[in-house]
């Protein structure tokens, strides 16, 4: 399954038929009135088409690029999973592990929590980004963010069912930071963005100057207004900026071996399983399509 959705839905058409993709991409804009959007078409492993629509930022009327660089949102989960997945081959830890071994002064609710829950959203940990307390200029520490979020308790028992959870994304980039001993920045960097040059892909810290970044809006009324600035701080759940040539180059490494062993795809890719007898949201046999790799929200489609 490819993660790049734009890349694996649109990379089925043949150069023949790519006229519709503009027509297909501008009803869209207009439909759901989203100010830009840049594109690349993958066909057998080689861009057939590559495009950019509308305005990166309305105030200036200017346009988007293929070098503008937007916030990815949830699809960071998918290099945060990476991430422990490198960690996993390095020996240092396994998806198996309980947190509390990489994480200091867990609540006791959580004594059962595992990376895989994590990884699957099936760990009963409430998401905070339905939650005050957590907004980006609060500059939470690992520490506070653990202690605020533990007061609340679980919505189920780990591995009982599934819930989307922003939570459990922000605690494994507390993970790859405290086992490799970087940065979960710095990790990414030297493990995945610089290795396949992803020169644009950085974090979206809004104080940093980033060239040809494009502007975030909300809608009201379908009418565009600039987004709040005390935004929720997303960290390892949904902070990462990118472009869609970079995206595109994450999503051809996801072909070979070059950052993930062939057992690690396999063991990302394979659908997770519920406890035994707890139904939750999956099929009879208790199996839920969530795939680690495609993991943005609540894996609907970018």
């Amino acid at each position: 399954m490819k993660p790049l959705i734009w890349v694996a839905l649109l990379g089925l058409v043949t150069p023949a038929t790519a006229d519709k993709i503009d027509d297909y991409i501008k009803d869209e804009m207009a439909k759901r009135h989203i100010p830009g959007v840049a594109l690349e078409v993958i066909h057998d492993g080689k861009p057939v088409k590559t495009a950019a629509y509308g305005l990166a930022h309305l105030e200036l009327k200017a346009p988007v690029k293929q070098i503008t660089v937007f916030e990815i949102g949830s699809v960071t989960k998918q290099f945060t999973a990476a991430c422990i997945l490198i960690l996993q081959q390095d020996g240092k830890l396994s998806v198996e592990d309980k947190i509390s071994r990489h994480l200091e002064n867990v609540p006791d609710s959580w004594t059962n929590v595992t990376i895989r829950h994590l990884l699957t959203h099936t760990s009963g940990i409430k998401s905070y980004t339905g939650l005050t307390g957590f907004e980006l200029t609060r500059r939470l520490t690992q520490e506070r963010f653990i202690n605020n979020l533990g007061t609340h308790p679980l919505e189920f028992q780990p591995g009982d069912s599934f819930k989307y959870c922003n939570s459990g994304y922000n605690l494994l980039g507390y993970i790859v930071e405290n086992v490799s001993g970087k940065s979960y920045w710095n990790f990414l960097g030297e493990r995945i963005f610089q290795p396949l040059a992803m020169t644009a892909t950085t974090n979206r810290e809004p104080s940093v100057v980033i060239l040809n970044r494009a502007s975030g809006y909300e809608q009201t009324n379908k009418m565009h207004i600039n987004r709040d600035y005390d935004l929720t701080g997303v960290f390892a759940a949904g902070a990462i900026v990118s472009t869609v040539g970079d995206l595109a180059k994450w999503d051809a490494a996801l072909e070979t071996e070059k950052i993930l062993t062939a057992a690690s795809k396999e063991q990302m890719w394979t659908p997770a399983r519920l406890n035994p007898g707890f139904p939750g949201f999956a099929s009879p046999d208790n199996v839920i399509d969530i795939q680690w790799s495609r993991i943005n929200k609540g894996f609907c489609k970018y």
